[in-house]
């Protein structure tokens, strides 16, 4: 009896730790997560639309997540902001500064985003270098929990194959569960940005991304026509 219940302790320990390797929770926490992911991951803000109210006020509302890239500049998938019916502002701790959107390119679930001031949050460093199949990453982002309030997490992830979805642009599948909210978010490696997050698979856990490869036109006006995933 005492050697059942001490492997049934083992069994529910090792429950909780798988659990909270593959889903957001209310803290940064991977069991294997390095120092760098950890501080890459802190770079990821949160969304809001501004969506007017009969009433004549602003009713607020997490739409998504983001990644600072510059003093001003931040990313995120297009889909997350692109009602033309609302506004978009992005959370640095106590501050809500309205966003300005684009250019967007014809295609790409990616735009920049550019705040009036300075964000006060050092600029992720991007990695244009291909992703290998099996390659560690983590994804960084907002999950919506209960009552729509969303949590910062980090989920743990490898890279499984391409996704050609047209001539130009690379996705990446990756076995990442992530939630929504997490949208926009940060994909990491080695604590340098390798990703966006675009969406998740409805039956089976797991995400796809787009490589930093298929978004440097994005970045830098120079067009690249590479696999992310080699």
């Amino acid at each position: 009896m005492k050697k059942l219940s001490l492997l049934l302790a083992l069994l529910c320990t090792v429950s909780v730790l798988h659990v909270a390797s593959a889903r957001p929770t209310s803290r940064l926490f991977v069991p294997s997560v390095d120092v760098v992911d950890m501080d890459a991951a802190k770079k990821t803000l949160r969304i809001f639309r501004c969506i007017p109210t009969y009433e004549g006020n602003v009713r607020e509302e997490p739409a998504g997540s983001c990644t600072v890239i510059d003093t001003r500049t931040l990313l995120t998938a297009l889909h997350v902001v692109d009602n033309p019916d609302y506004s978009y502002k992005v959370q640095i701790g106590t501050r809500m500064l309205k966003l300005k959107i684009g250019p967007i390119v014809q295609g790409l679930d990616v735009v920049r985003l550019t705040v009036s001031e300075d964000i006060g949050i050092a600029p992720i460093e991007m990695d244009y270098a291909p992703l290998r199949v099996g390659d560690k990453h983590f994804i960084s982002g907002f999950a919506w929990g209960e009552h729509e309030v969303q949590r910062h997490g980090i989920v743990e992830g490898f890279a499984s194959r391409p996704v050609y979805r047209d001539d130009f642009f690379c996705y990446v599948e990756s076995t990442a569960f992530v939630q929504g909210g997490m949208s926009g978010g940060c994909v990491i490696r080695n604590g340098k940005m390798v990703g966006v997050v675009i969406e998740s698979w409805i039956n089976r856990e797991g995400s796809i991304f787009i490589s930093a490869m298929a978004f440097q036109s994005v970045l830098d006006n120079t067009p690249l026509s590479l696999n992310g995933v080699s």
